[in-house]
């Protein structure tokens, strides 16, 4: 046969390096060796029929029944890769570093509310109080913009050679690439977690999942839009908001974290830290968390039965 190829050349190996495999590789072994399963290339359907995926989801389940049982706490990372650079995100200092001005933590199952003895519903959230210990609410600076720097391989004479913009590799766009396919997945695991879980009062009361959308790329700046003399600063890790409107997702504001490399090892150990902490609150509460993810799912229950008779008259 003609034309074939007897070795990879130094041209074609680079050509790999620029795609980013390298880098995903990377980063699927990373999650991999600190304990997540791992579907690189995870694909899904949208409601319309369209065929989105997301290069990496890792999960990490932890059973927190005793024998016998099946309760389920998981943690889900959804991971875009991509080797671009540079991305910059403008930054600046959120009104207050709370749920409402920053961005919720995604999370789908039982129990959805904590039920005191007065009847009263707690959102699960706040119950776990989470703006107390998680990093999505800590006191730093947060995005809703980012650009990529790329060069014009055509510039004329006195043209600039680059272009800030939201597109890089040609006609890419670095929010469809990086931003909607997180979006999407978030939208579409949940729905899909929620319709899995069958309510089983004796075996499975207790079943979270927490999701945590997550985009590595190659190289990260920030620029401080409040500071008093702004400047491009080179780092591992921004917090992004991206205003979505969408009943799937609680709120309209979406939290994603923005890494490169080595920010996205950082992260990993802070989001397991984290869920340490929320594994242990569930378990130091866990009869009440049991009972309310029955009180809850009853309803849930009831409520799918009224519909199911809708239907059918």
């Amino acid at each position: 046969m003609k034309n074939r190829i007897s070795k990879i050349t130094k041209e074609m190996e680079e050509a790999v390096l620029r795609s980013g495999y390298l880098l995903e590789q990377e980063v699927d072994n990373f999650l991999r060796k600190n304990g997540y399963l791992t579907t690189p290339i995870y694909t899904f359907q949208k409601p319309n029929g369209e065929i989105r995926e997301i290069d990496i989801l890792g999960e990490s389940p932890v059973l927190i029944s005793k024998k016998g049982d099946f309760e389920f706490v998981s943690l889900k990372l959804l991971v875009e890769v991509k080797n671009v650079s540079p991305v910059i995100c403008f930054t600046r200092k959120p009104i207050v570093p709370i749920r409402c001005f920053v961005g919720d933590l995604q999370f789908s199952g039982m129990p959805k509310n904590i039920w005191n003895k007065r009847n009263e519903g707690i959102d699960l959230l706040d119950f776990l109080n989470v703006e107390k210990f998680h990093h999505y609410y800590k006191k730093e600076k947060v995005s809703s913009q980012l650009c990529v720097i790329s060069e014009k391989h055509k510039a004329q004479k006195d043209e600039p050679h680059y272009i800030a913009s939201h597109r890089f590799g040609g006609e890419r766009n670095l929010y469809e690439e990086l931003v909607s396919p997180l979006v999407d997945g978030i939208i579409y695991l949940k729905e899909e977690d929620e319709e899995e879980w069958e309510f089983d009062p004796k075996k499975e009361p207790i079943n979270l999942n927490f999701y945590y959308p997550v985009v590595v790329v190659t190289d990260l700046f920030e620029y401080y839009i409040d500071a008093k003399n702004p400047h491009y600063k080179k780092v591992h890790q921004v917090n992004f908001l991206r205003m979505h409107k969408a009943q799937e997702i609680s709120g309209e504001l979406l939290r994603i974290d923005i890494c490169d490399e080595n920010g996205f090892k950082q992260l990993v150990g802070k989001i397991n830290d984290e869920f340490e902490v929320i594994i242990k609150r569930i378990k130091n509460k866990r009869s009440l968390f049991r009972e309310s993810a029955l009180k809850d799912a009853k309803e849930k229950y009831l409520e799918q039965r009224k519909m199911k008779t809708k239907k059918k008259g």
